[in-house]
Protein backbone atom coordinates (compact mmCIF):
# COMPACT_ATOMS: atom_id res chain seq x y z
CA UNK A 1 0.00 0.00 0.00
CA UNK A 2 1.19 3.10 -0.62
CA UNK A 3 0.40 6.53 1.27
CA UNK A 4 -1.48 9.10 -0.73
CA UNK A 5 -2.35 13.04 -0.06
CA UNK A 6 -4.39 13.88 -3.08
CA UNK A 7 -4.89 17.82 -3.79
CA UNK A 8 -8.16 18.48 -5.69
CA UNK A 9 -8.68 21.95 -7.89
CA UNK A 10 -11.80 23.59 -7.72
CA UNK A 11 -14.46 21.54 -5.27
CA UNK A 12 -16.94 23.32 -3.14
CA UNK A 13 -15.50 27.08 -4.10
CA UNK A 14 -17.94 29.32 -4.47
CA UNK A 15 -20.84 26.91 -5.46
CA UNK A 16 -19.77 25.19 -7.94
CA UNK A 17 -17.63 21.45 -7.83
CA UNK A 18 -20.19 20.76 -5.43
CA UNK A 19 -18.74 17.44 -3.43
CA UNK A 20 -20.03 16.21 -0.19
CA UNK A 21 -16.56 14.84 1.35
CA UNK A 22 -18.57 11.78 3.46
CA UNK A 23 -20.23 10.85 -0.38
CA UNK A 24 -16.01 10.85 -1.82
CA UNK A 25 -14.72 8.70 1.16
CA UNK A 26 -17.47 5.89 0.25
CA UNK A 27 -16.31 6.11 -3.40
CA UNK A 28 -12.84 6.01 -2.84
CA UNK A 29 -13.59 2.52 -0.32
CA UNK A 30 -15.09 1.06 -3.31
CA UNK A 31 -12.31 1.47 -5.87
CA UNK A 32 -9.76 0.02 -3.01
CA UNK A 33 -8.45 2.93 -0.76
CA UNK A 34 -8.49 2.45 2.56
CA UNK A 35 -7.64 4.72 5.18
CA UNK A 36 -9.69 7.55 3.59
CA UNK A 37 -9.45 11.00 5.32
CA UNK A 38 -10.74 14.42 3.92
CA UNK A 39 -10.01 17.73 5.89
CA UNK A 40 -13.70 19.88 5.92
CA UNK A 41 -14.90 20.56 2.34
CA UNK A 42 -11.14 21.80 1.11
CA UNK A 43 -10.42 18.92 -1.80
CA UNK A 44 -7.40 17.92 0.23
CA UNK A 45 -7.87 13.57 0.91
CA UNK A 46 -5.65 11.59 2.87
CA UNK A 47 -5.59 7.63 1.61
CA UNK A 48 -3.24 4.56 1.20
CA UNK A 49 -4.28 2.51 -1.84
CA UNK A 50 -2.66 -0.26 -3.70
CA UNK A 51 -1.12 1.82 -6.72
CA UNK A 52 1.93 3.63 -6.63
CA UNK A 53 2.08 5.55 -9.65
CA UNK A 54 0.88 9.31 -8.71
CA UNK A 55 -0.07 10.23 -12.26
CA UNK A 56 -2.35 7.16 -12.07
CA UNK A 57 -3.73 8.12 -8.80
CA UNK A 58 -4.39 11.04 -9.79
CA UNK A 59 -6.32 10.15 -13.11
CA UNK A 60 -8.07 7.59 -10.98
CA UNK A 61 -9.38 9.66 -8.33
CA UNK A 62 -10.48 12.63 -11.25
CA UNK A 63 -12.28 9.65 -12.89
CA UNK A 64 -13.98 8.23 -10.13
CA UNK A 65 -15.32 12.16 -9.35
CA UNK A 66 -16.47 12.51 -13.16
CA UNK A 67 -18.29 9.10 -12.69
CA UNK A 68 -19.61 9.51 -9.85
CA UNK A 69 -20.46 13.36 -9.25
CA UNK A 70 -20.94 14.50 -12.74
CA UNK A 71 -17.64 16.45 -13.03
CA UNK A 72 -14.15 16.31 -13.53
CA UNK A 73 -11.59 18.52 -11.17
CA UNK A 74 -7.69 18.15 -12.06
CA UNK A 75 -6.17 15.95 -8.71
CA UNK A 76 -3.03 16.20 -7.86
CA UNK A 77 -1.30 13.05 -6.09
CA UNK A 78 1.90 13.38 -3.64
CA UNK A 79 3.35 10.58 -1.63
CA UNK A 80 4.48 12.03 2.44
CA UNK A 81 7.93 12.08 1.72
CA UNK A 82 7.66 14.34 -1.45
CA UNK A 83 5.42 17.06 0.47
CA UNK A 84 7.47 16.73 3.63
CA UNK A 85 10.30 17.88 1.15
CA UNK A 86 8.42 20.50 -0.35
CA UNK A 87 7.16 21.91 2.58
CA UNK A 88 10.95 22.07 3.91
CA UNK A 89 12.25 23.40 0.68
CA UNK A 90 10.20 27.05 1.43
CA UNK A 91 12.29 29.28 3.14
CA UNK A 92 10.13 32.28 2.95
CA UNK A 93 11.07 35.29 4.68
CA UNK A 94 10.16 35.52 8.77
CA UNK A 95 7.85 38.73 7.72
CA UNK A 96 5.59 36.56 5.33
CA UNK A 97 2.69 35.07 7.16
CA UNK A 98 2.29 30.81 5.80
CA UNK A 99 -1.61 31.82 4.96
CA UNK A 100 0.28 34.33 2.59
CA UNK A 101 2.95 31.48 1.12
CA UNK A 102 0.87 29.64 -1.73
CA UNK A 103 2.27 26.60 -3.33
CA UNK A 104 0.79 25.64 -6.61
CA UNK A 105 1.08 21.88 -6.80
CA UNK A 106 1.22 20.38 -10.40
CA UNK A 107 1.59 16.98 -12.08
CA UNK A 108 4.97 17.89 -13.11
CA UNK A 109 7.92 20.31 -13.48
CA UNK A 110 7.19 23.77 -13.44
CA UNK A 111 8.18 25.66 -16.95
CA UNK A 112 11.89 27.13 -16.01
CA UNK A 113 11.20 30.16 -16.87
CA UNK A 114 8.37 31.07 -14.89
CA UNK A 115 9.93 33.71 -12.47
CA UNK A 116 10.57 35.44 -15.38
CA UNK A 117 7.63 35.64 -17.33
CA UNK A 118 6.06 36.73 -13.56
CA UNK A 119 8.07 39.13 -12.25
CA UNK A 120 6.02 41.85 -14.03
CA UNK A 121 2.90 40.84 -12.14
CA UNK A 122 5.41 40.53 -8.49
CA UNK A 123 4.47 44.01 -6.66
CA UNK A 124 4.75 44.97 -2.89
CA UNK A 125 7.53 42.28 -2.53
CA UNK A 126 6.06 39.66 -3.72
CA UNK A 127 7.89 36.62 -5.26
CA UNK A 128 7.66 33.44 -7.35
CA UNK A 129 9.79 30.25 -6.51
CA UNK A 130 10.55 27.38 -8.66
CA UNK A 131 10.51 23.91 -6.76
CA UNK A 132 10.05 20.20 -7.81
CA UNK A 133 6.46 19.60 -9.22
CA UNK A 134 5.40 22.85 -7.70
CA UNK A 135 5.46 27.08 -7.28
CA UNK A 136 5.52 28.63 -4.35
CA UNK A 137 4.39 32.19 -4.33
CA UNK A 138 5.21 34.36 -1.28
CA UNK A 139 2.45 37.22 -1.28
CA UNK A 140 3.07 39.47 2.11
CA UNK A 141 -0.23 41.35 1.47
CA UNK A 142 -2.30 38.15 0.71
CA UNK A 143 -2.95 36.81 -2.89
CA UNK A 144 -6.57 38.70 -2.97
CA UNK A 145 -4.69 41.29 -3.27
CA UNK A 146 -1.88 40.28 -5.42
CA UNK A 147 -2.09 40.46 -9.22
CA UNK A 148 -0.60 37.30 -9.49
CA UNK A 149 -2.92 34.44 -9.41
CA UNK A 150 -5.02 35.21 -12.79
CA UNK A 151 -1.78 35.18 -14.98
CA UNK A 152 -0.12 32.28 -13.07
CA UNK A 153 -3.37 30.17 -13.62
CA UNK A 154 -3.01 31.24 -18.05
CA UNK A 155 0.67 30.58 -17.85
CA UNK A 156 0.41 26.83 -15.82
CA UNK A 157 -3.08 25.84 -17.85
CA UNK A 158 -4.88 24.80 -14.83
CA UNK A 159 -2.26 21.96 -14.60
CA UNK A 160 -2.46 23.03 -10.61
CA UNK A 161 -3.88 23.32 -7.96
CA UNK A 162 -3.01 26.00 -4.89
CA UNK A 163 -2.93 25.60 -0.87
CA UNK A 164 -1.23 27.91 1.45
CA UNK A 165 1.13 26.90 3.61
CA UNK A 166 -1.25 26.54 6.67
CA UNK A 167 -3.23 23.67 4.92
CA UNK A 168 0.11 21.96 4.04
CA UNK A 169 0.64 21.38 7.40
CA UNK A 170 -2.47 20.39 8.31
CA UNK A 171 -2.47 17.60 5.29
CA UNK A 172 1.43 16.54 6.04
CA UNK A 173 -0.23 16.17 10.01
CA UNK A 174 -2.68 13.94 8.73
CA UNK A 175 -0.59 12.22 7.23
CA UNK A 176 1.62 11.34 10.23
CA UNK A 177 4.61 13.46 9.20
CA UNK A 178 5.70 16.53 11.62
CA UNK A 179 4.63 20.03 10.70
CA UNK A 180 7.85 22.34 10.00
Amino acid sequence: MTRWAIFLRGVNVGGHGKLPMADLRRSLRAIGAVNVATNIQSGNIVMDHDEDSASAISEMVSGLIEKDFGFRPTAVAIPPEALDTLISALKPPDTIEPKNIHVYLLDGDPPPDLPTKMSPYCTQGEEVLLLPNAIAVFTPNGIGRSKLAAPLDRFLKNRATARNLNSLRKVQAMLGGKPK
